[in-house]
């Protein structure tokens, strides 16, 4: 699961850097992937004896917390492309350095 969330951080920061506008069903798809391998490896890292639930509620919060903010700063990075695409490529960049390391 490791190697493919590192993909994942590549990808996307590859398709943000570039401007690519992939189609929506792919978009879907290839994120749901990547997140279903970002899932996978946080329930593997569930300590024995803790509540799943209260495990999986931080994550849900921590998550929409998360995506919060990168909506909000995607909304205001949106209006001035170059900073989109800086930023896409920096996650690229560091992604496709922490898979080579």
């Amino acid at each position: 699961a490791e190697g493919l969330i590192l993909a994942s951080v590549a990808a996307i920061g590859a398709v943000v850097g570039l401007g690519l506008r992939p189609p929506l069903a792919i978009g879907a798809v290839v994120c749901g992937l990547f997140a279903l391998a970002h899932g996978h490896a946080h329930g593997t890292e569930l300590p024995l004896g803790a509540s799943a639930v209260g495990y999986v509620a931080g994550f849900l919060v921590t998550t929409a917390a998360l995506h919060g903010v990168g909506v909000a700063l995607g909304m205001i990075a949106n209006r001035d492309t170059w900073i989109t695409r800086t930023a896409g490529a920096a996650i690229a960049i560091t992604g496709a350095a922490l898979a080579l390391s």
